[in-house]
């Protein structure tokens, strides 16, 4: 079960990267010919200054290693290991990584992508679905992610939301969630508009962020049941956690 798991996940990174690779690598543009008499060549600039300090890894680890994976339900996987970012003196940098894998009509899919470099100050949920990330404090490690919709109130409009819910969320103790609802651009027109509404509050939900697909959103009076963390809800909001990908 596991090499099914390394080698499903390999095959989907590799077809990431190549196609990473094919929408952001410029073609390489060949100057035309000079005319005349060639101009005098100028003395070479001075070598750059060396840069100090330590090395920062980059965006794509030397190496992945999967740890354990499971089917969580019908064509779904959770995927666990640790990146390796490996600096020019040889020092290991690890982090703990979570994916969900999905199979959508036969394709299979990166769905969510989470990160947790060692010496980093937060949390890095990916949702690679609807292109977007938001940042967690450390103190989040461990939360969940429910997957649910919202309707508009004449049963006309529908979309998806994600709630990221805290990992000491109980039934008998329930804590505030940070909820995020998803309206196509079409769809947030109408609610701009004030053709939209969702839900009884006399205000729309706001913006957080957008990007060429979707409008991200928090739903209108959504900590008004002032459960156990809404405050700190609140904090983390403020600090504009949440990134869209173009």
């Amino acid at each position: 079960m596991k090499r099914l798991f390394i080698l499903l996940f390999t095959s989907i990174l590799i077809a990431s990267l190549i196609g990473c690779a094919n929408s952001t690598v410029p073609q390489k543009r060949v100057p035309p010919k000079p005319e005349g008499n060639p101009v005098k060549k100028s003395d070479p600039p001075a070598d750059p200054p060396k840069p100090s300090g330590e090395s920062v890894p980059g965006p794509w680890p030397d190496r992945i290693e999967i740890k354990t994976g499971k089917k969580v339900k019908v064509n779904t996987y959770s995927i666990e290991g640790e990146t390796v970012y490996i600096d020019p003196k040889g020092k290991e940098t690890r982090g703990k990584i979570t994916m969900v894998l999905k199979n959508t009509k036969g394709k299979w899919t990166v769905s969510q992508f989470d990160t947790e470099q060692e010496n980093k100050s937060s949390l890095v949920y990916k949702n690679t679905e609807f292109g977007f990330s938001f940042n967690l404090p450390l103190t989040w490690k461990g939360y969940r992610i429910i997957e649910g919709g919202w309707e508009s109130n004449d049963k006309a409009q529908s979309g998806p939301s994600i709630s990221i819910r805290h990992p000491k969320w109980t039934e008998d103790v329930p804590r505030q969630d940070i909820p995020i609802m998803i309206f196509t651009h079409e769809q947030w027109d109408l609610v701009e508009k004030e053709k939209l509404a969702v839900g009884a509050a006399p205000i729309g939900p706001r913006m957080l962020v957008e990007n060429k697909k979707f409008v991200f959103a928090l739903p209108p009076r959504y900590n008004f049941s002032f459960l156990e963390g809404f405050e700190e809800v609140e904090k983390i909001i403020e600090d504009n956690p949440l990134k869209a990908n173009d």
